[in-house]
């Protein structure tokens, strides 16, 4: 588990922010060993570029929005790395003893809300055993598939507002703290359209530790990137994912005949939202929307507000 806010920025060079160290010097370091992982680095992040190009080129093709058509590549990747610092600064703050008890409630609430409104559309999901559950930034080895139940188009409501999204297929990546032991990897990213901005869920390790985190950015009418929320994740053996931001939980489930008895996969997204500034989460509103693969099927959005 991560000790200190100054863990987190240990050393994603790979993605162009400044290396740290963590109990040795690079005086300390084999010079031979250093040349092979700057070089390695230096393939890293033109692998990563290459990824995410593909990727932008990708949702320019397919996605007709103006405000994603606005957007250089330049930036797409750029908000890309942002997002990862972002996300794991919300990681380093959220990681102390008295928000693990809080939100470890948390998902026991969020977990019997999603029962109790999923049963409204007939949709099952058993995450009932709270143990099965990671802790944010746990030691537990999360696949590098965690990201693909999502993969593909999407179209539901969000409110009362129709949305369709497009979530890229997982990039999986190598490991790159082969050379470096102190740098955090990226095994694992996912690009998505959200329908008023772009995002990314990512797969990272530090040693034996992996961490799943997020991050999107919101468009506003001109087309600039006005609101940013990164969040941090934890998954279910099942293949559902609970996400936090600063003021929302929630739990992303892709219901298959398999798992839930449905003839047609559905997206389903089961949230929270609460007041950041008191030191207990209770839910000012709890909410779901589904969204199905096709566009004529849009379940309506159902939402349970505090009284």
């Amino acid at each position: 588990m991560l000790s200190n806010v100054h863990f987190i920025w240990l050393g994603i060079f790979c993605l162009g922010f400044s290396l740290r160290t963590m109990g040795f010097s690079r005086e300390d370091q084999v010079s031979d060993e250093r040349i092979a992982r700057d070089k390695f680095s230096h393939s890293y992040k033109i692998l990563i570029r290459t990824l995410l190009s593909d990727d932008f080129d990708s949702l320019l093709t397919r996605i007709d929005n103006i405000q994603l058509r606005q957007l250089s590549q330049e930036a797409f990747v750029a908000l890309f790395y942002e997002g990862i610092e972002q996300a794991m600064d919300l990681l380093a703050q959220e990681n102390y003893s008295h928000t693990q008890r809080i939100y470890t409630r948390g998902i026991k609430k969020i977990v019997a809300l999603h029962k109790k409104m999923s049963a409204l559309h007939s949709i099952e999901g058993h995450f009932a055993d709270k143990k099965m559950w990671r802790s944010w930034g746990t030691s537990s080895m999360a696949e590098k598939s965690v990201f693909d139940p999502f993969s593909g188009e999407w179209h539901g409501k969000w409110r009362s507002e129709k949305v369709d999204h497009l979530w890229l297929p997982t990039h999986r990546l190598p490991v790159l703290g082969a050379f470096d032991h102190t740098a955090i990897s990226v095994l694992a990213f996912q690009s998505v359209y959200t329908g008023d901005g772009i995002g990314w869920n990512y797969l990272v390790q530090h040693e034996e530790m992996q961490f799943i985190v997020g991050f999107v950015g919101h468009f506003n009418d001109e087309g600039v990137i006005y609101m940013k929320r990164p969040h941090i994740g934890i998954s279910h053996p099942n293949g559902a994912l609970i996400w936090k931001t600063k003021d929302h939980m929630y739990l992303e489930f892709v219901c298959r005949a398999h798992n839930c008895h449905k003839e047609t996969e559905h997206y389903v997204i089961t949230g929270i939202s609460y007041d950041p500034r008191k030191r207990k989460l209770k839910p000012l509103e709890a909410f779901q929307a589904i969204y199905t693969r096709e566009p004529m099927h849009r379940p309506n959005w159902v939402s349970i507000k505090k009284k």
